[in-house]
């Protein structure tokens, strides 16, 4: 059930994290200061994620004490005290920069003989034979092989057994999760095979015949035109045992270890979004490591998810497993090298598109460790104070709580499964690229449908049960099974699907998705919907319905259920009634708007009157500068300028092409108390705003629509107007000379650098566009 107490006010764990970069010299006073100013600007959560010097050559860190020292553990119990103090959470993050399970080389370094990458390569004589991967401590902290036997036992005594003794009082109260990162195995590529000393006895004994005799085939004709037949087989066969290798010598020790000290398991794996890459079996196959985590995790980073270039499903495969396994929780890191100019709009549709794939439990990346020592010369966004917009930051953050605390009540639902082809991606030829554009496309048209759907895999069809006309996967229950049109499925499964097609369950194709009923009915039929929905019990259920589109849409929901309808109002964490009957009602979705709906009776608030017509435009403007971000050496400068005039629009003619930081426009306006004044509307704002009318504050909002009430505030005769405006630092990070700074102050420049570059310029146009209007 949804607990509205809970929506209204919700719990400190619902709060979206930071990670939280150290890679300076841990000051305890400053660092109690920083947890201070976090916590009184909503920040309830934080993932304290080191990055010691010897990580990568290419990231600067100066961090000190060294890590896992004596001394870093003594600093880190005062940071998790700190943080019970304030009421905070606190995750632990397990690993010294990424990937998570070798202690930043630490786990190499205690048996480099052993835990040396090995792989298996043609000698070029018709053999093959085990060699040593390169490794340069020089240049990064070597990764252990954690395929082979006491890798991981030595990294969770190296690490968790060391935060244990100094925070073990906190395990299951401040701190309650541990996020590894990116965790990976030796690479499956062309031509090399990833190795452990004990593969082929295993590989023996689980699949009943000698990997070895069929080594020299897999390595020189592993292409699209020789990898077929038997050999294809022997190719999938190699991948699954490495796959459960890794699950049970790194993941399950994992989560056997965080469960006895009331720790949950987390984290994510890389690259889940690019599926063809999944053949590299660098984490086993997708959906079966993400059941082996109590919070399985997707990332988002350097937009592989973007408002108008690409929206992709991966999400799914993250919640999909939570909801197999009976996990509430389902984990996503975000907005790593975004860059300097994601703007609210973006955060929020980002967001959103998480929570209606089903995640709905947040890692921000990243924040800095200080406030006054910021280098944002590698990765980028930077939130906190050197950001002009987290002036607001504090409403981003109650919306994402509160949507966490919807997202998370009750149990999600979905009566469709979708087989995911890994079998076929793991061959790494033109049949996984069918398998992955198969995939994609059906999941998008199911999607776009309004069916919301899981993912399963051979896996889980073997482990599922039959029982009420329904496949019970876990804790879910499906009503069909969409195949691709071609697979490769298990011979095992394969008959399993066979024998429930035969009991008469529907097993369809991407041909029948047009007769699949919608998890929520809309009409007139759009694309531009994705639906999300939450069984809350006896009856009753909660959907989040987003728009995807940059436009607006007018439609009729139809909803299962025979319930009164409302709204939810994540700005005062109430619920708004809404006009319905028998379940169904009208809703017209701004662009980008996002809106969880409950069907079930609730005691909801009347919503706010809105504006209706505009009275006046306000087209006299004064404009003045108040503080200026710079990014050479992180500063915010008070601003002496005066207010000049200026018009609604970019406000670089005025403040310069290099201005990041906040404004205030004035205007004054007289009212003769007559005439019908109720509201106004900014219009488009670069990019985050708050309002004071004569003096008194009337609002601010992190993004739009930027609408505000003026009943109270409003006077006869002359008022005030003023409009703080915040753009964000992807003007002050644009110019050449920062760039050549940088260059001259890195001993190697960030590999993120460029990347960023680009996507910054996206967002310079920056202040008050309006047209501001006056409403009635």
């Amino acid at each position: 059930m949804l607990k509205f107490s809970a929506f209204r006010h919700p719990s400190a764990r619902r709060y979206p994290g930071y990670f939280w970069i150290i890679n300076q010299p841990i000051d305890m006073a400053k660092i109690r200061a920083r947890l201070r100013g976090m916590a009184a600007d909503k920040v309830r959560t934080v993932c304290l994620h080191p990055v010691p010097e010897n990580f990568r050559i290419d990231i600067d860190s100066t961090m000190s004490p060294p890590y896992l020292s004596e001394e870093y553990h003594r600093k880190i119990a005062e940071i998790v005290d700190c943080c019970a103090e304030l009421g905070m959470n606190y995750y632990l993050y397990d690993e010294g920069g990424w990937p998570s399970g070798g202690a930043c080389g630490q786990v190499w370094a205690a048996d480099p003989e052993k835990f040396t990458w090995r792989s298996i390569v043609s000698d070029g004589d018709g053999g093959w034979k085990i060699v040593k991967d390169p490794v340069t401590p020089e240049l990064a902290a070597p990764r252990p092989n954690l395929l082979e036997k006491g890798a991981t036992e030595k990294f969770l005594e190296l690490t968790h057994e060391g935060y244990r003794r100094h925070c073990g009082r906190h395990f299951g109260k401040t701190v309650h999760m541990a996020f590894t990162d990116e965790p990976l195995m030796p690479l499956k590529t062309p031509g090399k095979l990833g190795y452990c000393s004990d593969l082929f006895a295993e590989f023996r004994r689980r699949k009943g015949y000698a990997l070895e005799d069929h080594l020299h085939d897999l390595l020189t004709r592993d292409n699209p035109v020789c990898m077929r037949g038997p050999l294809a087989e022997t190719m999938i066969d190699y991948c699954e045992v490495m796959s459960q290798l890794f699950s049970e010598r790194f993941l399950l020790p994992l989560r056997a270890w965080c469960r006895k000290h009331h720790l949950l398991s987390a984290g994510h794996f890389g690259g889940e979004d690019e599926w063809l890459n999944l053949r590299c079996n660098h984490f086993g196959g997708v959906l079966h490591s993400l059941r082996q985590l109590d919070c399985p995790g997707v990332d988002m980073i350097w937009h592989q998810l973007y408002p108008g270039e690409r929206l992709h499903p991966f999400p799914k495969l993250a919640s999909s497993a939570a909801r197999q396994t009976g996990k509430r929780e389902v984990l996503g890191e975000m907005f790593a090298i975004y860059g300097g100019g994601l703007t609210p709009a973006v955060m929020k549709y980002l967001v959103d598109y998480m929570l209606v794939c089903g995640v709905n439990t947040f890692v921000f990346s990243s924040t800095p460790e200080y406030t006054d020592q910021v280098d944002l010369s590698g990765g980028r966004p930077a939130f906190g104070p050197c950001d002009p917009l987290w002036m607001n930051f504090d409403l981003w953050h109650t919306y994402v709580a509160r949507m966490s605390v919807l997202l998370t009540s009750g149990n999600a639902e979905a009566d469709t499964a979708f087989y995911f082809d890994q079998r076929a991606i793991w061959l790494g030829t033109r049949e996984s690229e069918y398998a992955v554009f198969n995939a994609a496309d059906a999941a998008e048209r199911l999607r776009r449908r309004q069916c919301d759907f899981d993912f399963i895999d051979d896996e889980s069809i073997l482990a599922a049960r039959f029982c009420g006309g329904k496949l019970r996967i876990g804790s879910a229950k499906y009503a069909r099974l969409v195949l691709p049109g071609h697979h490769r499925m298990s011979a095992a499964a394969a008959a399993k699907v066979a024998a429930l097609r035969r009991r008469g369950f529907p097993v369809l194709t991407p041909d029948d998705i047009e007769t699949i009923p919608p998890t929520l009915a809309v009409f007139p039929a759009t694309e531009k919907l994705l639906v999300h929905k939450r069984a809350l019990g006896g009856g009753q259920a909660g959907y989040m319905v987003m728009n995807t589109a940059a436009t607006a849409v007018t439609v009729k929901l139809q909803a299962r259920e025979d319930q009164p309808v409302a709204v939810a109002d994540c700005d005062d964490g109430t619920f708004h009634p809404v006009p319905s009957l028998h379940g169904a009602w009208e809703w017209t979705f701004a662009p980008w708007e996002s809106r969880f709906f409950l069907c079930a009776p609730v005691a909801a608030v009347p919503a706010p009157a809105a504006p209706q017509t505009c009275v006046r435009i306000l087209t006299r403007w004064r404009l003045r500068p108040l503080v200026k971000h710079e990014v050479k050496e992180v500063r915010q400068i008070p601003c002496g300028a005066k207010a000049i005039p200026a018009k609604t629009g970019d406000w670089r003619p005025y403040l310069g092409e290099d201005f990041s930081g906040t404004a205030r426009y004035t205007a004054e306006f007289r009212w003769n108390g007559t005439a019908e004044i109720n509201f106004i509307d900014l219009g488009q704002v670069n990019y985050t705003a708050a309002v004071k009318l004569n003096g008194r504050e009337i609002g601010r909002k992190f993004c739009g629509p930027f609408v505000f009430d003026l009943r109270g505030a409003l006077r006869r005769g002359r008022n005030r107007l003023e409009i703080t405006v915040a753009n964000t630092l992807a003007n002050a990070l644009s110019p050449a000379d920062v760039q050549e700074y940088w260059k001259k102050r890195r001993k190697v420049e960030s590999p993120y650098n460029t990347i960023q570059l680009g996507f910054e310029k996206e967002s310079l146009p920056s202040g008050l566009f309006g047209p501001v209007r006056l409403m009635k």
